[in-house]
Formats: structure tokens, sequence, C-alpha cells
């Protein structure tokens, strides 16, 4: 997305052709696509606040616009049936994980009572929600209800750096001066 462009394009993947431009009419901050490619999730701001949009992917059609209930800089976790994203509350510096269900963002589940720096990443039928600080927990929750499956140690990874590939999830973290890379074995309430 980058830059100061405020339009949204779709483009062919072999060769790199537009297909589609469509204005936002706000800062872009992050994008998604869910329900399995059918729609495009953006994060995004204008002013003080922000909000995720859903679009038609396929003609980049305007579906629905979603406030947020507080600060947010991402990333957002996309499932087959809504997006994922974590809140600040500015004022007594915790966080939420709010899930925003189908094509019209409805508001589904709200966990709350987290470190201000929480963010979440989809994996494999299931959201983590990783503290980037690393003092609150590790947690797997059910991707459309938001109950925790497993509860693990903080890991204190910071933004973009859990990816789930080919069923499988990984980590990006440091420690001292040492990066490390590694793949997560998750206990079986999580796979």
């Amino acid at each position: 997305m980058g830059g100061d462009t405020r339009d949204a394009l779709q483009t062919q993947p072999r060769v790199g052709a537009r297909l589609i431009k469509f204005p936002l009419g706000f800062t872009p901050i992050e994008m998604s696509s869910a329900g399995q490619g059918k729609y495009l999730e953006v994060l995004g701001s204008s002013g003080s606040k922000e909000f995720v949009t859903a679009y038609d992917a396929a003609s980049g059609r305007r579906i629905v616009q979603r406030l947020l209930p507080g600060a947010t800089g991402g990333p957002l976790a996309t499932t087959a049936r809504g997006v994922w994203v974590a809140t600040d509350n500015l004022n007594n510096k915790m966080a939420s994980a709010r899930y925003y269900q189908g094509d019209q963002l409805i508001p589904s589940a709200t966990r709350g009572g987290y470190p201000f720096d929480t963010s979440l990443y989809a994996g494999v039928g299931v959201i983590w929600l990783v503290d980037s600080g690393g003092q609150g927990s590790t947690e797997c929750l059910a991707s459309s209800t938001g109950h925790v499956r497993a509860r693990g140690g903080p890991l204190g990874v910071g933004y973009g750096s859990v990816a789930t590939y080919a069923g499988r999830t990984y980590l990006l973290f440091d420690r001292d001066l040492t990066d490390y890379f590694l793949r997560v074995t998750p206990s079986k309430r999580c796979s």
C-alpha cells in the first residue's frame, strides 16, 4: 500500500497488469484478504479515528466501514468468516481483541485485559494473541469465538513476526543481540 496513495489496486498476478483501481478516501495502514479471498479488509485512519473497511475484492465496491473503539496499528488477523483486530485503550494502557464477522463486519466477540502492545495473527484455524513487549502470556484463540484454547509464556515478538505457511506456524524474534527464526509446535488444543 505504502507512500501517499489512497487508492487500492487489483492486479493480474502473472504479469502485474492493473485490473481495478478504486479510491479509499482515507489513509490505509494495512490490508488483508478475508472470506477465502472474496473480501479485502483495510485498516485505516482519518484524523484521530481508526476503522476497518470491507471491500468486495472483485469489484472494489465498499461494503461497510466500522469505527474501532480505540487506537491500533494492526496487524489484522483475518479468518474465513471475518477479521480480528487488537485495540488499545489509551487511558488504562490495556488492549482488547475484537472480532468482526462477515462482510458487514458485525462485532461478534471481544476479549479484554491484555497488555497495551498486544498483536493478533492468523494461524491454522486459530488466532495467535501475542504481547509484543514480552510481558503478557501468548494465547491461542478459537478463530470465531475468541475462547482461549491454550495459553503459554510470553514471546515478545515484534509486529509481523508470526506467519503461517503450509499448515505450520513460524516466529521471528530476537533476544539480546541474536535473531531467531523458528517453527512453533503448538499444543494439540491449538492444532
